[in-house]
């Protein structure tokens, strides 16, 4: 690979992702946490009139992280791993050392 060609995969947690995915996936969770965190305020007051303010930041606090949590499970259903996994069978009289 030359100088000035660049890889779109990067290592992070001992795990390779490609770039835009990952980019894709944050802007994914972001959107979804960020529109439920203001757009539960409206449901919440109109389903509890007189509710003290705090108490609705609570409920978008809440709802905005079960959200964030959803969507990551919808960014990695959608956007699959791309390891390749080769698993080989050993030769007889090997033995496999693992290390610990």
């Amino acid at each position: 690979m030359s100088g000035k060609e660049k890889s779109r995969y990067v290592e992070i947690w001992y795990d390779v992702v490609d770039i835009s995915d990952l980019v894709k996936a944050v802007l994914l969770c972001i959107i979804i946490a960020f529109g439920t965190f203001f757009g539960v305020k409206p449901i919440v007051q109109s389903m509890y009139p007189g509710l003290e303010p705090a108490k609705i930041r609570v409920w978008q606090l809440v709802s905005s992280l079960f959200a964030a949590a959803v969507a990551c499970g919808i960014a990695a259903a959608i956007f699959k791993p791309k390891r390749i996994l080769i698993e080989e069978v050993p030769r007889e009289g090997v033995v496999r050392e693992e290390e610990i």
